[in-house]
């Protein structure tokens, strides 16, 4: 027995799981979780210190000081997350290589980690200027 349109009924199911999946593969933004609470208290610890070691540290990867801590934020835009990504990718030599990532965002630019690719101890913070290029990368918890 012939059913008219399930022929069509198969492929549209397919193409939705498709669609689906290609779009679980492209986030590159973490959700806010407590990791992330820990990587935005680091940020905001770092940018505000008044201690010397902090300030060399924040030379080193050329940051300002900042007073105000309300524009440090966990970023949840993927078109946000996706240039930052290509920044790590480049920091790290990985062209193309897909990442979920905790992004904060602040007055000086923005800090990406990665924690599925911890290195040991500490894992690696980037951090990037306001036009998603690296300016270097500091050993966080």
């Amino acid at each position: 027995m012939r059913f008219p349109g399930r022929g069509i009924l198969v492929p549209a199911c397919v193409l939705s799981v498709c669609a689906t999946a290609r779009r679980a593969q492209a986030q590159t933004c973490r959700s806010p979780d407590d990791l992330s609470a820990d990587v935005l208290h680091f940020v905001r610890d770092l940018l505000t210190s008044t201690d010397a070691g902090d300030a060399r540290l924040r030379d080193s990867v050329a940051l300002s000081p900042i007073t105000d801590t309300t524009k440090v934020v966990v970023v949840t835009d993927e078109r946000t997350c996706s240039k930052v990504l290509a920044g790590v990718n480049a920091e790290f030599r990985t062209a193309g290589l897909a990442r979920t990532l905790y992004v904060v965002k602040t007055p000086n630019g923005y800090f990406a980690q990665d924690p599925d690719r911890p290195t040991g101890e500490w894992r690696p913070l980037v951090v990037l200027t306001k036009q998603y290029q690296p300016t270097g990368m500091i050993a966080a918890f």
